[in-house]
């Protein structure tokens, strides 16, 4: 809202590799400036987001916590950690935060421990009240409903194309197999709602005729697009096995393949 980038970097020093502390720093596009404002973020996940002018808020401890910057203060604080289970690594944060229209923040996590298994599940939802600074696991994916909806992708951000809708992706669920007859599947496209907290898996991949591991989608025009992997290999049966560019329109529910990227490299 000032006019500058603000950005973060995962290592400090790369001449001390083992201690591995990144930096939230700002760049000023007029004075052409770049000055790090903080140095002691931990593994930092993705980016920041301005959840109001001149408040950042972004992940670090390996995704596990919550950090907000004060820009007029320059004011650096941990407002908000995941309780952690089993061996202290899980759940962590696997991508940026998204600001939905409630006013809160919602991030996808590696983990989310349910009751049906205390240490381990398949990923999930957590939510991050900015006012009171309340961290709160929402959704539990695989357990929550058998939907076949697991494993969210490294870097997921959840987006909003209405008021209320979020919509991320998986790295694996739905009932397509994935390469080598993986029986976790292919992935998924899913739809969360808040206000009922629950889960639509809106399209499931098809490593074979669409690809596999679909990445973080964004939204423009009630449409999202994303890309997927593909598998580099002369002897796959894959359509398209350099990779894909997708378009999922919410209003008719329609997949489509914008580019393959297999057609780029010619005959």
């Amino acid at each position: 809202s000032n006019g500058k980038l603000y950005g973060i970097t995962s290592i400090s020093d790369p001449g001390c590799p083992t201690i591995p502390t990144g930096t939230l720093f700002e760049y000023d596009l007029a004075l052409s400036k770049y000055t790090v404002l903080a140095n002691n973020l931990f593994i930092p996940q993705a980016g920041l987001i301005e959840v109001s002018p001149g408040i950042l808020f972004g992940v670090t401890n390996r995704g596990a916590s919550i950090f907000k910057y004060v820009i007029a203060t320059n004011t650096f604080s941990i407002v908000a950690t995941i309780p952690q289970y089993g061996n202290g690594l899980q759940p962590r944060f696997k991508g940026e935060l998204m600001k939905a229209s409630d006013g809160n923040l919602y991030g996808v996590t590696d983990h989310a421990p349910s009751s049906q298994n205390v240490q381990y599940s398949y990923g999930g939802i957590y939510r991050f009240n900015p006012t009171n600074n309340q961290i709160t696991k929402r959704y539990v994916f695989g357990f929550t409903e058998p939907i076949n909806v697991v494993f969210p992708h490294y870097l997921t951000k959840l987006v909003e194309a209405t008021p209320g809708k979020l919509y991320g992706t998986t790295t694996y669920g739905g009932d397509n197999v994935g390469p080598n007859n993986d029986s976790l599947g292919s992935g998924t496209l899913f739809e969360y709602t808040i206000a009922t907290n629950t889960i639509i898996k809106k399209f499931e991949f098809n490593y074979l005729t669409d690809g596999y591991i679909p990445e973080p989608v964004i939204v423009q025009n009630n449409k999202l697009y994303g890309t997927c992997f593909g598998e580099v290999n002369l002897s796959s049966a894959m359509q398209h096995r350099f990779g894909i560019i997708y378009q999922y329109d919410l209003t008719t529910q329609q997949m489509t393949i914008l580019n393959s990227f297999y057609n780029d490299l010619g005959p």
